[in-house]
């Protein structure tokens, strides 16, 4: 059906008998022209030929055409195009009043030499029309994943090259769609007509944002009568949703005692999201805000590969992402709706310093979870499964009888690893997280997290028990130890580690544990140094494991960078290793980019055996920018797992810009990223160890750390 009706309109565009146009009209300083209920609209300015604006309507038909037939999707507006130029590096304008103008272009180049049913028409009018339809389905906007609008356009383009193969002679067959496009096609395989009858019961439904991707789920179980069916959609939302499942009315406006209250959506597992009380931010408001932070982020995070036309950042299509977002903050339903979107926002800039940090208004950002779990435990992943690796001495826990070593099998009646996963897509979605590797070490210490007060039951299983015999006479795993314990805040330090720590073992391989750079840390790195040196060790390894390196990055010299020049051998010359970047503020794509230089340190005596260092996901910023030097330099071996990609530094704040009034909160930028000496990057890439290393279940049990004991093996058998 849904080639025929594409056939039909296809030939229509090379037919000799041009349908029907309305006459051109003008208005103020744009000139009009519109053919079956499509009209596109340019500024006066703008040359743009015949063949051209005829080429350009039919090619925003072909994309409705593509929305209707292929999708069952029936758009309910009349679309208006707007051609004109922009100053400004978005180049994109959405409202959905009166007026109904849905996008406009980047620059004039979408609207020359146009073909029909050209691509780059297309690419960009699909999405348009497919997010108007999608959010008119809405009763929210915080939690949506991006992936499932990302899919359907995917699914919708795989479409559209697949008819231009068909009615094209010598087209290539186009390619199966990758991600979450793939989920749609693969549903139509199996269960030809489903997508449309899914995508038109959505239509007429009323859903919650972050409920969308359960809803597709039970919508296509119910269609096709398969519950396999559900796991095509984990391609394109998490199996459960990430914010609760209970969806309240907004209640009437409060009259705030405190700061923040209790937001009426909780995460998967029960823990409250903090929202600001008050009354309810005008949308006039809401967007100007918006409109505000969204210029000030495009213009100042610093990037390498900045794109002009079209405008792009960090791999973002600026264009696509103010069209996304926009219509979003202004349909929040509530002062928390708009929270949850401006956090979801920040968060595709992947960027720990970019986000909603404190005000004096509201000391805590609102959608902040409140995290709440049981102290004394530490998790550590091994392939798919999780195992606990550290038990605190008196803690709650060891009193339980829970073990390094025990495989955690499930927390609250969930698979241990599903929890992980669907921790660290919150963090990749709501707290900027720079990486995966970062959020996924991230939810390793939420694994039990939950509301105050609440018990966790938790499931565990001694790996190295042999196999009992069940009632039937067969071999089954060991009986499971299921403990419930309260979750609650951990008590405060009592005092703060020493910046640096160091040990001698007695296989003459010394260990320092970098918990901080600044401080003391530079004094006590210089005297570590100096008694290994004395002791004759053969070599150190130097921890940096769990440190984020939270210094700020710029050119000066950096604590980080004078521990390197005290490593670096007599005579060696300075040392490229690097550039911060940042951006001008007078051109969109213009950047100023700054050596990072490392020198010797006059007079240091460097350590005269050999060094590794040891990383995980935690170890970002300056931290990072150590580790980069270290390698660079060829000081030694890097081990363990890839570091977080967290490198850029936030700038100083400045009340006037980053402060948003009607919100209450304020905005935090980054001011400087750090890229490697070829111009690659390492925000959200992170640097990827020489030797990779995973904890083992053995030593976790032993007691034993993996890491530095193969790192100190290495040492001991380098010549």
């Amino acid at each position: 059906m849904f080639a025929t009706a594409f056939l039909s309109c296809a030939l229509s565009f090379v037919a000799p008998a041009a349908p029907p146009f309305q006459g051109v009209a003008a208005q103020d300083d744009f000139t009009s022209k519109s053919a079956s209920g499509i009209t596109v609209r340019y500024d006066k300015s703008i040359e743009i030929a015949t063949a051209d604006l005829d080429a350009l309507l039919a090619s925003l038909r072909v994309s409705r055409e593509i929305a209707r037939a292929g999708l069952g999707i029936t758009l309910p507006f009349d679309p208006v195009v707007t051609v004109r130029r922009r100053k400004q590096p978005k180049g994109a304008y959405y409202t959905d009043g009166d007026d109904k103008i849905f996008f406009d272009f980047p620059n004039e180049n979408f609207v020359t030499r146009l073909q029909l049913g050209d691509e780059r028409i297309v690419r960009y009018a699909l999405p348009c029309y497919l997010q108007i339809w999608l959010y008119r389905s809405l009763t929210s906007m915080g939690g949506l994943d991006p992936r499932i609008l990302e899919s359907i356009n995917g699914y919708a383009m795989y479409l559209f090259k697949k008819e231009i193969e068909r009615t094209t002679p010598g087209a290539k067959a186009p390619e199966i769609p990758e991600g979450g496009g793939n989920c749609w096609l693969q549903l139509e395989t199996f269960y030809p007509g489903t997508t449309s009858f899914i995508l038109n019961n959505l239509a007429s439904m009323k859903v919650p944002a972050h409920l969308l991707g359960q809803t597709l789920r039970e919508v296509a179980v119910a269609a096709t009568d398969d519950p396999k069916i559900a796991e095509l959609f984990d391609l394109i939302s998490p199996p459960e949703p990430l914010l609760g499942a209970a969806e309240l009315e907004p209640s009437p406006p409060l009259v705030a005692a405190s700061a923040l209250r209790t937001g009426r959506l909780g995460l998967f597992n029960g823990v409250p999201l903090l929202d600001a009380a008050g009354e309810p931010l005008p949308a006039s408001e809401r967007m100007n805000e918006f409109e505000k932070l969204f210029l000030m982020s495009i213009t100042i995070a610093p990037d390498n590969r900045i794109r002009r036309e079209p405008p792009a950042l960090r791999d973002l299509d600026i264009w696509r992402l103010y069209f996304e977002y926009r219509p979003r903050v202004l349909r929040a339903r509530d002062n928390f709706d708009y929270y949850l979107v401006l956090r979801e926002f920040f968060g595709r800039f992947q960027d720990r310093a970019m986000g909603l940090m404190p005000s004096p208004a509201l000391p805590v950002p609102p959608g902040t979870p409140y995290w709440s779990s049981i102290t004394g435990l530490k998790f550590a992943r091994i392939g798919d499964k999780i195992y606990v690796a550290r038990v605190s001495p008196g803690s709650e826990p060891e009193k339980a009888g829970v073990k390094p070593g025990l495989e955690v099998v499930a927390v609250d009646g969930r698979p241990a690893v599903r929890v992980v996963e669907l921790l660290a897509a919150f963090a990749r979605q709501f707290d900027s997280c720079p990486s995966y590797q970062r959020s996924a070490i991230f939810a390793l210490d939420g694994l039990l997290t939950g509301a105050q007060g609440t018990v966790c039951k938790l499931e565990l299983r001694d790996p190295a028990a042999p196999p009992q015999k069940n009632a039937k006479g067969e071999l089954a795993p060991a009986p499971l130890l299921v403990l419930e314990l309260a979750r609650g805040l951990p008590p405060d330090q009592k005092a703060p580690p020493p910046t640096v720590e160091f040990t001698a073992r007695p296989d003459q391989i010394g260990v320092m544990k970098i918990h901080q750079f600044g401080g003391d840390s530079l004094q006590r790195f210089a005297q570590a140094i100096e008694e290994a040196n004395q002791a004759g060790l053969k070599g150190i390894v130097i921890d940096l494991r769990g440190n984020e390196g939270m210094s700020l990055i710029d050119t000066r010299q950096r604590t980080s960078s004078a521990m390197l020049g005290r490593l670096l051998p007599v005579n060696s010359e300075k040392l490229v290793i690097g550039s911060a970047v940042r951006r001008s503020p007078e051109e969109f794509d213009k950047k100023i980019s700054n050596e990072i230089v490392i020198e010797r340190t006059p007079g240091a005596n460097p350590f005269t055996g050999r060094l590794a260092v040891v990383v995980d996901g935690w170890t970002g910023g300056e931290s990072e920018w150590f580790v980069l030097g270290f390698q660079l330099a060829k000081l030694g071996l890097v081990v363990g797992q890839t570091t977080a990609g967290s490198v850029t530094a936030p700038k100083a704040f400045e009340a006037k810009h980053q402060s948003l009034t009607a919100s209450r909160v304020d905005i935090s930028f980054p001011s400087a990223s750090v890229f490697w000496p070829d111009g690659s990057p390492l925000q959200t890439v992170g640097i990827k160890p020489q030797v990779a290393l995973e904890p083992e279940v053995a030593d976790l049990a032993a007691g034993r750390d993996t890491l530095v004991e193969k790192a100190a093996a290495l040492l001991l058998q380098s010549p």
